[in-house]
């Protein structure tokens, strides 16, 4: 009900007044200080009253919702001793609950009509009354709950929504705005209070996630209470990356604006919630299952161990009779089990396998005796098969014997078709671990210094300073400040800095470029207005007419440039911007560097230049010239070799290569030649004699595949804690020639161990002794300082340097066979179809060679590079052959005396030996340096001759024959003079006339004798047929 003020109220007029109707009420409950007999007596006295002037009456008793049985007894009596017929209605005003059926029912008493209004029960017309607001509440419940979905609605504005919707309405009919209000409001707590809870939910969900990270196991937690657990979380320093800490003290996340918040961290004060405590037991729970599994499981792991029966292949049905029983078993469901054994079968397959593989590497001798060009057949297997099985490594492959196979195979293969991507050790190969060591080595001495920089000789740089009203001076200053005593360091490069400022007309002697004492190799151009910007390029024209009448070549074509502009206040903005353009347009003219210096901050006092950017305009000019000695020095014959040592290791020894390598890395003199081949260069002193070598680091593998390349010297490592490296070294020594020098190196001692004490170590030692005296090798063992010991090579490699020539001419003899004669390769030969005939003057070109090697002396014979021949395509035609000049005509009279004196000679004793010419370097050297070259026996004069007349022949099976397939090619020794394999094969590509003696032609290959002839321009040196 509303209050009284709600409606309009109406006094009784004074005097009489004309009442139709009378309403008594009679309250049925308790009311303080108030008895019921009270009450009846009052209404008793009013009832009397009534029934005097017979209006009709009717009695109301009201607060039914609190009424008492007994008032309501004497209600009912009050209206039978009054002897009138007064309708007694129970009514709730509270409830709102036939209170206007009181009234509907006095009103049909005044109209005296018959048809009356049923008086209900309190009780019936209580229930019906409750089934409409339930109905209604619920109406309006449904209403809030599908369109009010923020918790942080306002009810200023749905209640404007509201008043459109009937169920909103007649809620409000029925129970008051106040009461929609307060609806209103328990809904809008109610979402926020359930968006609370989800939340919190979730993060309760990521929380044991959360603890996992933070407490990872039972050592972390030990004996800690939640509490300093929660103590040990905040001090983690990731604790800001899973949660936060934003509430004041005696608020909680809650009492925050958390929803609005999009962060993903957890609340700091959730921690001391009782569901947090609650995850955190359940955490600590799973962690003792977890380790109570894990000690289990390892047990069993052990037992598994301990346990022979357990070999690689055998399922767990055929042993797990020797597991029941066991609680390590009997603990573990199935699935866990399993798990364990076949962990545990993979770790005995991959131990067999490796120590199959280890058994085949020590039984190397057995695979490499296998011809690899022929077949493999099944007895080739089963004498493997036979060595093999014996040994209790092979047996334990019994249940994997498909595997068995296979290895075997694999290893065959391997032995015959080795290759570094192939290698059983991959990243442990030696070729794998060679590049790695020598891909991060320096160079000793640096590379960038050049050969000058190496004799201490600083190299001279002339600089032109171009500028007109001072500039030239400006930068001659600013440039003076970046050196020290004029000297500036580029690329570890001195260079000593001359300059000549020229600000006037170049024209003039005073003003010019060049002097005879002044040279430039760089020039300066600065400006800084449009006046001194034609000043350089009217300056520059002028040097150029003027070097166009010059002899000796053009002065601006040998100059580096570089033009700066820097700024000028003085200047619009417009007209610095446009100087800038014509700058950059002449810096691309001139293909050069452009720099501008833009204006100094105000406040400092200004300077023309700023440092960094001179520094840069410098660099742009000297760079260049620092790259050229570089380039120069780098493809110099300083990089050549006078020998080349094989130095050959097995793969996957547990030795640092390092150590074994160290006196051949740690040398005064280290440049690395090919990372990816493992060569590098070294410098040793033998009897005050420098020599420099070429170490080549290889696998036995690798090795194998270049037995047929030279070396002067084989250094063999093994280690003597490894069966398998030492049979792997000597089953390679056994196909190594005895002439050339070996050393067999035991690593006996790494780490400073006494490993010289072990047995198999002393058993390993005196089996390598006994390969290096069957070798006649020299035979060391190491110890922990032998990664200091410089000099240990060194006999070794006197005894290479004194055999150096033996080795290559017993190389040479064995490089390859004699060719058949051309009638019995091939006897049918097509003819070629004519060639043009050659041009005279350049068929007796010759390439032009310097000397190189720091031993030669101006005695030193001089080295002939071989004849290039422009015309390889000659004719079969008789008539062709007849009318073509042979020998060609020739081209000078030099080139005659040359032919001349080389005809003089008779065959079979004027062939070269290769030890008896000295190096050179000839125009290609640069080319040749990055390939491998190969050292042929000089052709005699009559071989000569008749290469003059060869002709070209299509028969591959006489190509063949002619050109028989070559060994591994090497770089030259300072005793050698090696060409490239290509560069005798394009000389041969011909094919022998049908002249007999040319057929019968035989080449001698020993006892070679030359006289050498200083005075003669050139000399021919081909590869024998």
């Amino acid at each position: 009900m509303e209050t009284d003020s709600a409606y309009e109220q109406k006094l009784m007029p004074d005097g009489k007044l004309n009442i139709d109707g009378f309403m008594v009420v009679f309250d049925v409950s308790t009311v303080h200080n108030r008895p019921i007999e009270r009450q009846v007596e009052f209404v008793s006295q009013i009832l009397q009253s009534l029934q005097k002037i017979r209006k009709p009456v009717v009695l109301a008793t009201t607060k039914h919702d609190e009424a008492v049985d007994r008032f309501c007894k004497e209600a009912g009596a009050l209206v039978t001793r009054s002897k009138l017929n007064i309708p007694i209605v129970e009514t709730s005003a509270l409830d709102n609950i036939n209170v206007e059926l009181a009234f509907m029912t006095l009103a049909h008493l005044i109209d005296g009509t018959k048809m009356r209004k049923k008086i209900i029960p309190f009780a019936d017309a209580y229930r019906a009354r409750k089934d409409i607001l339930e109905v209604a509440t619920k109406a309006y419940k449904k209403l809030l709950n599908t369109q009010v979905t923020d918790p942080k609605a306002s009810w200023t504005i749905w209640k404007k929504k509201f008043m459109k919707e009937s169920d909103y309405n007649h809620y409000v009919e029925l129970f008051g705005t106040e009461s929609a209000v307060e609806h209103f409001r328990k809904h809008t707590m109610h979402l926020k209070e359930q968006q609370l809870r989800q939340r919190e939910l979730r993060y309760l969900d990521s929380l044991p996630t959360v603890l996992q990270y933070f407490l990872t196991s039972l050592d972390v937690i030990s004996d800690k209470s939640w509490i300093s657990c929660q103590n040990y979380i905040f001090r983690h320093p990731d604790m800001p990356k899973f949660f936060i800490n934003m509430c004041g003290e005696g608020q909680t996340w809650k009492d925050c604006n958390w929803l609005d918040s999009d962060d993903k961290r957890l609340p700091f004060d959730l921690l001391k919630s009782s569901e947090a405590e609650t995850t955190f037991k359940n955490h600590v729970n799973a962690l003792q299952e977890q380790h109570k599994k894990l000690e289990l499981k390892k047990k069993f792991k052990d037992f598994l161990e301990e346990n022979k029966q357990v070999k690689p292949g055998k399922p767990i049905s055929e042993t797990y009779i020797n597991f029941v029983g066991k609680e390590c078993y009997n603990s573990l469901n199935e699935r866990e089990r399993e798990e364990v054994y076949e962990q545990h079968q993979v770790d005995l397959r991959m131990r067999a396998k490796q120590d199959f593989q280890e058994l085949m590497w020590e039984k190397s001798e057995i695979f490499t005796e296998l011809n690899p060009s022929v077949r493999l057949t099944q007895d080739d297997l089963k004498i493997i098969t036979n060595a093999l099985q014996n040994d209790p490594r092979y047996q334990l492959l019994d249940h994997l014997e498909e595997d068995r196979k296979v290895m075997i195979l694999n290893h065959l293969g391997f032995i015959q078709c080795p290759s570094k991507e192939r290698c059983y050790f991959r990243e442990q190969c030696v070729e794998a671990m060679a590049q790695k060591i020598l891909s991060h080595r320096p160079a000793r001495p640096d590379i960038s210094e050049s050969a000058a920089a190496l004799k201490g000789i600083e190299q001279p740089f002339y600089l032109v300073l171009l500028g007109k009203d001072g500039l030239a001076s400006n930068i001659n200053q600013e440039i003076r400040h970046l050196c020290v005593e004029d000297e500036y360091n580029c690329q570890d490069i001195l260079f000593s800095l001359d300059y000549r400022p020229i600000d006037g007309d170049v024209t003039q002697e005073q003003h010019a470029f060049v002097t005879p004492t002044f040279k430039p190799h760089g020039c300066v151009c600065v400006y800084n207005s449009h006046h001194t910007f034609e000043y350089v390029q009217m300056s520059l024209e002028q040097t150029w007419l003027s070097d166009l009448a010059r002899e000796d070549g053009l002065v601006l074509d040998r100059l580096r440039f570089v033009i700066i502009q820097f700024h000028n206040p003085m200047l619009s903005e417009r007209e610095i911007n446009q100087l800038r353009e014509q700058g950059q347009q002449f810096a691309d003219n001139l293909q050069c560097k452009f720099y501008y210096i833009p204006s100094e901050p105000e406040g400092t006092e200004r300077r023309k230049f700023i440092q960094a950017q001179t520094e840069h305009a410098l660099q742009s000019i000297i760079r260049p010239a620092a790259s050229a000695l570089l380039s120069c020095w780098q493809s110099s014959d300083y990089l050549e070799a006078d020998m080349r040592i094989a130095v050959c290791m097995m793969c996957g020894d547990k030795f640092p290569m390092e150590f074994a390598l160290a006196p051949l890395l740690n040398q005064e003199f280290f440049r690395v030649v090919n990372k990816d081949n493992g060569q590098w260069l070294v410098d040793i002193f033998l009897d005050d004699l420098r020599v420099r070598l070429n170490i080549m680091l290889t696998s036995y593998h690798g090795a194998n595949l270049m037995r047929d390349t030279l070396f002067h010297g084989y250094v063999l490592i093994y280690s003597a804690q490894r069966q398998a490296s030492l049979s792997t070294m000597r089953a390679f020594a056994a196909h190594l020639q005895h002439q050339i020098p070996i050393l067999v190196l035991a690593i006996a001692d790494s780490i400073g161990t006494a490993l010289l004490h072990d047995e198999n170590v002393t058993t390993l030692i005196s089996e390598g002794s006994s390969v290096a005296e069957k070798l006649k090798a020299y035979f060391m063992t190491t110890s922990h300082t032998f990664q200091h010991q410089h000099s240990v090579f060194t006999p070794f490699f006197n005894d290479a340097w004194v055999h150096r020539e033996d080795t290559e001419n017993f190389f040479i003899r064995n490089l390859d066979p004699p060719s058949p004669p051309l009638s019995e390769s091939n006897p049918n030969i097509d003819k070629r179809p004519p060639a043009p005939l050659p041009k005279p003057n350049d068929l007796y070109h010759t390439t032009k060679s310097s000397t190189s090697n720091s031993q030669s002396t101006e005695d030193s014979e001089p080295l002939y590079d071989h004849l290039v021949f422009p015309n390889q395509y000659h004719s079969d035609s008789e008539q062709e052959r007849a009318s073509s000049p042979s020998p060609p005509p020739i081209s000078s009279p030099t080139d005659y005396e040359i032919i001349s004196s080389i005809a003089a000679q008779t065959n079979g004793e004027h062939l070269i030996k290769p030890s008896e010419i000295k190096s050179r370097r000839n125009k290609y050297v640069e080319q040749y340096r990055d390939h491998h070259r190969r050292s042929y026996p000089a052709a005699d004069v009559a071989d000569t001759m008749h290469l003059f007349s060869l002709y070209g022949i299509s028969d591959p099976v006489a190509e063949a024959h002619l050109h028989p397939p070559s060994a591994y090619p090497f770089k030259k020794s300072s005793s050698m003079r090696l060409s490239e394999k290509a560069e005798f094969e394009e000389l041969l590509d011909t094919s022998l006339c049908d002249n007999p003696s040319c057929q019968q032609d035989d080449t001698v290959w020993t006892n070679n004798q030359f006289k050498p002839i200083r005075d003669k321009a050139c000399r021919t040196r081909l590869e024998p047929g």
